[in-house]
């Protein structure tokens, strides 16, 4: 249980502004948040700023920058198994890129968009070997660091029975701190797969469909086990850090609409068939006890939903 000390809270203004003069193809988006967080006793200014210019036959040119914070987890400051002199961790997001709008004043067609990014993380909690005194480990410091980049691209399409979506992501992730070189993170997902559609049938009925494919997370592979006589237990032998992937992750998602109309109130009732390919994802490996076998573990079968909602 989690004492009231350290229950986190955040507050924050926030201020953001278009400038654009008439008849000119510039905007300029200026923004200024600022944040508190109770954890760290932290006041902090967070800058951002945008830029626009549209050329001719709805194509838009886009950048933008900004710096955000996140307060430490709370675990991480407690002064018994943490420590509490923490702060905030930090990244500076940059984009650039584009928008396309095909549609040129019709109520049907495509948009595109598509942009280059680079996030630059530091001042992230990493765990460390340093002593705060001969008898009690610091356990966390600030030491972490990281970049992501990559490029992202969305298509929208829409008409008079049809609208969707689809989207792709190409990323890579890596981290380091004072312990550990820079390496792939464990959240480095390569490919990054959405699709959604949705079609009216008529009489209030509508079908949906969406599907998902991701890259598998990389995770460190345990290559061998040592025997510990003193403990009665094998200890892992582990492989080089984050060198080996899950399988990727696929599901395809289907769902049915019904809407009722009255005078006083809508009823909705749906079907929802999640993962209708019965696709076995794995999520986690499981070891025997010598760690000579293992296993993954998958997540949900296909998984059916029925309900309704009403709407007054």
């Amino acid at each position: 249980v989690v004492s009231k000390k350290y229950e986190s809270d955040v507050a924050g203004v926030y201020w953001r502004n278009v400038f654009h003069q008439q008849d000119s193809r510039w905007s300029f988006i200026p923004g200024l948040r600022v944040s508190w967080f109770n954890l760290t006793d932290e006041v902090l200014p967070e800058p951002r700023v945008g830029i626009r210019y549209a050329l001719d036959h709805g194509l838009t040119l886009r950048a933008a920058s900004g710096l955000y914070n996140q307060a430490p987890a709370v675990q991480t400051l407690d002064k018994t198994y943490g420590n509490p002199d923490l702060t905030s961790q930090r990244a500076v997001h940059t984009t650039a890129g584009f928008e396309k709008d095909f549609r040129e004043g019709s109520a049907s067609g495509w948009s595109l968009s598509s942009d280059f990014f680079y996030k630059h993380v530091y001042d992230l909690v990493a765990r460390t070997t340093a002593m705060v005194s001969p008898s009690r480990p610091q356990y966390y410091d600030n030491s972490g660091y990281g970049h992501i980049y990559g490029l992202e691209f969305l298509g929208k399409y829409k008409s008079s029975l049809w609208q969707g979506w689809i989207a792709y992501t190409l990323s890579r992730s890596r981290r380091g701190d004072a312990l550990t070189p820079e390496t792939i993170s464990q959240y480095d997902q390569t490919h990054l797969l959405t699709a959604v559609a949705e079609r009216e049938l008529g009489r209030n009925w509508k079908v949906s469909a969406r599907v998902r494919y991701t890259t598998g997370n990389p995770y460190t592979p345990i290559v061998g086990a040592t025997y510990d006589v003193n403990s009665d237990l094998y200890v892992p032998v582990r492989g080089d850090i984050y060198s080996e992937r899950m399988g990727a992750f696929f599901q395809a998602d289907l769902r049915f609409d019904k809407k009722w109309v009255y005078d006083r109130l809508i009823l909705t009732g749906y079907l929802d068939l999640q993962n209708i390919t019965n696709q076995q994802n794995p999520q986690e490996i499981r070891y025997s006890y010598d760690y000579r076998q293992s296993e993954k573990i998958t997540g949900l079968p296909i998984y059916p939903t029925l309900g309704i909602k009403a709407e007054f």
